[in-house]
């Protein structure tokens, strides 16, 4: 495992997950009213990850993504997510040299359901690499606390299962573990089986 990595939503406190592979993180200070804002480089582009808004009273609605190329171009996205940005990233997962940028969010509640949206930088774009939904086999027990990390090129994504008897405080089925390979502009998934707690 990268020794670089930490988990970032393991419950019942939120971890931060660091940058991977080829991309430096830099802290970014701002006046404008974002409660994530983080920037990095990777080959000569720029990449500024924002949450627009306070986690308090209401998540944020809003996510931006600004490239900066190196001719100095300004390419911006922004679009709508459900819960608030608690981390970000970027890296390289299938070594085609295309960026992805990884913005990992999270509800507000007792349940902290976490997601990771996934853009692709490719010809001058950024393209939405949406992760498959969990099948029914994947949720059964799942009742959040999800953490993301990116290892060994893939993207992880661990959670415990909950017994129908379990309070939210108290999963006792072990944990559920997901590995996400991105090839060929496609996602697979591998499951593996519940680890204990």
């Amino acid at each position: 495992m990268n020794q670089n990595l930490v988990p970032i939503a393991l419950f019942p406190v939120l971890l931060l997950f660091w940058g991977c592979a080829n991309a430096t993180r830099q802290d970014e200070t701002t006046d404008i009213p974002y409660h994530w804002s983080q920037s990095y480089s990777f080959k000569n582009h720029q990449i500024h990850v924002r949450g627009l808004g306070e986690i308090s009273p209401s998540p944020v609605a809003l996510a931006q993504i600004e490239v900066i190329t190196p001719r100095k171009s300004s390419i911006m996205k922004e679009f709508g997510i459900f819960d608030f940005v608690i981390d970000s990233t970027v890296t390289d997962m299938d070594n085609d040299r295309h960026f992805e940028v990884i913005i990992i969010t999270q509800s507000t509640g007792t349940g902290a359901y976490g997601n990771a949206v996934i853009h692709e930088w490719i010809g001058g774009k950024l393209i939405e690499r949406k992760l498959p939904e969990l099948t029914e086999e994947q949720r059964q027990g799942y009742m959040g606390h999800d953490r993301f990390q990116v290892e060994d090129k893939q993207l992880v994504r661990s959670f415990p299962i909950y017994k129908p008897e379990d309070p939210n405080s108290t999963p006792t089925g072990g944990m559920r573990t997901l590995s996400y390979r991105f090839a060929g502009k496609e996602w697979s998934v591998t499951m593996e089986p519940a680890s204990s707690v």
